[in-house]
């Protein structure tokens, strides 16, 4: 009974020093790296390296949150804010998690089996840090504080929820689609914590999320220049599509776009000539109408590739 007491009440900070630890030697023993050019880009234009002066426009991410990192920036620009943000975040959103399997280990030997796991997968996203797998971690760790019965706990769930949305829109959505169902029957989220209350705190987060998601479109349909930015950098994410391979493949490509200039597109070689909006659109039309008996070998490849 003590053991479960301090595990509610006086332990977090404790887990929160632990993470922090573990984070920071993972960092320095570790190749740390971004996973993909997308982060490389936004920090680059955050930063102000890309147009001289720091941008709260950076394409995937919301411009809310550009415009926090590049004010930093702006206010002290010798450190990586960029970075510095997503190492905090991770560390908050893992204590989170951590203090969650505590409590559902049963035995000595089953917490630290959870934790053991979740290290091992830390120790992943450490080494490849991203804003998608950020905005995950984020909306996971808000989705298991927003049931809590302090109001406190709850406010900052939805809070983490509504940062990860910000991070990545897509991604917040899938583990919200997974996560929220698990929750109501899993721990029949609404019964034990305040039902109104509850459901109430869902109601002005899923608000929220689209009146973010509004203001997002309206502030880049101010400025041309960034809206046309934003439309091709959506477009261009046909290249981590599992299935684009297949319009070489079947010499389906649209016409004026040669093998090696696809080729090159595919290795973020970008002739602007060729590929203006028109075109990439054309591709991911031509993407959309693969049938899907055609598609999933390509999934399950593309899936095997990231478990090496």
């Amino acid at each position: 009974k003590t053991q479960k007491m301090l595990i509610k009440k006086d332990s977090f900070g404790i887990i929160l020093l632990c993470n922090a630890i573990f984070f920071i030697v993972a960092a320095y023993l570790l190749p740390i790296r971004f996973e993909t050019n997308d982060d490389v880009g936004m920090l680059l234009l955050a930063s102000g390296k890309y147009t001289g002066t720091p941008e709260m426009f950076i394409a995937y991410i919301h411009c809310f949150y550009g415009w926090a990192i590049s004010g930093l920036y702006k206010l002290y620009p010798y450190w990586e804010w960029y970075t510095l943000s997503f190492c905090i975040f991770h560390i908050l959103a893992n204590s989170v998690i951590t203090g969650f399997l505590l409590k559902q280990g049963k035995t000595n030997l089953s917490r630290i089996l959870l934790i053991g796991f979740f290290c091992v997968l830390e120790l992943r996203f450490i080494q490849n840090l991203q804003f998608t797998t950020t905005s995950s971690l984020m909306v996971i760790s808000g989705l298991l504080l927003m049931p809590e019965s302090n109001k406190l706990r709850s406010l900052v769930g939805m809070l983490f929820v509504l940062i990860g949305f910000m991070f990545r829109l897509e991604a917040a959505i899938f583990v919200l689609i997974l996560g929220v169902p698990y929750l109501i029957v899993k721990y029949n989220w609404g019964k034990n914590n305040r039902p109104f209350r509850t459901y109430i705190l869902l109601l002005i987060m899923l608000i929220s999320m689209v009146a973010l998601k509004m203001t997002d479109d309206y502030m880049y349909s101010r400025t041309k220049a960034w809206n046309i930015f934003r439309e091709q950098s959506g477009l261009l994410r046909l290249i981590d599509n599992p299935s684009v391979h297949l319009l070489s493949e079947q010499h389906n490509l649209p016409k004026g776009i040669k093998d090696e200039d696809f080729k090159l597109l595919l290795k973020f070689f970008i002739d602007g000539s060729v590929f203006t909006k028109q075109t990439l659109s054309a591709l991911n039309e031509k993407i959309s109408q693969i049938p899907i008996f055609y598609k999933l070998p390509h999934v399950v490849k593309s899936l095997r590739s990231y478990s090496h």
